[in-house]
Formats: structure tokens, sequence, C-alpha cells
């Protein structure tokens, strides 16, 4: 495509820079070549903006799931710290600790 623009673009007149880039537009509109090309080019550059969208959109998708698989796991460490689930009819009496050498002797 810059081959073509730049092939037109030398056999393109004008008075100055402004008028030339507006013959130099029309004249490539009425290329069949150019115009094949560049509406190749467009859905090419569409195909890549929504790969990159979904590409963003994956990536914060797996930070989020990243982000609750890490609660979950401190949930289930919460869980676990907390003991060994007991039956509500449990008939073991509950002991109090034995003395972590406080020093003191009262108890």
């Amino acid at each position: 495509m810059v081959d073509i623009e730049a092939q037109t673009a030398l056999n393109v007149e004008g008075k100055n820079a402004e008028e030339r880039k507006a013959r130099l537009g029309l004249t490539l509109k009425t290329d069949a070549v150019y115009v094949r090309w560049s509406k190749a080019a467009d859905v090419e550059r569409a195909d890549v903006a929504k790969l990159t969208a979904e590409y963003d959109r994956l990536g914060r998708e797996f930070a989020a799931v990243g982000y609750a698989a890490r609660l979950t796991a401190a949930a289930m460490e919460m869980l676990a710290a907390m003991g060994p689930n007991k039956p509500a009819t449990s008939t073991s009496a509950w002991t109090p600790p034995a003395s972590r050498g406080t020093g003191r002797t009262d108890h």
C-alpha cells in the first residue's frame, strides 16, 4: 500500500501540500488495487483491535480468578487453624491447657 501511495504521489500535482494531499486521496480512491488493499488492511486492523480487547479482558479475568483463589485459600487456612470439628454431642470434657512457665503457682 505504501508503494502505491508513493508511486501515485509522484504523479499528483498541486499548488501546495494540502492540495496535493487532497488530490492524492481522490486519486487513490479511484485506484482499484489500492481500494482492495485498503479494505483488507481495515479488516486486519479491526481483527487486531478485537484480539487486543479480548487479550485485555482475559488478563483482567485471570487476575480476578487468581485473587478469588487467594481469598479462598486464606479462608480455608483460617478454618483449618480453628482446629478439627467436633460433634455437637461430644462427651469429652474440656481440660484447661497446661501451665506455660509463667512462674505463677496459684492456679
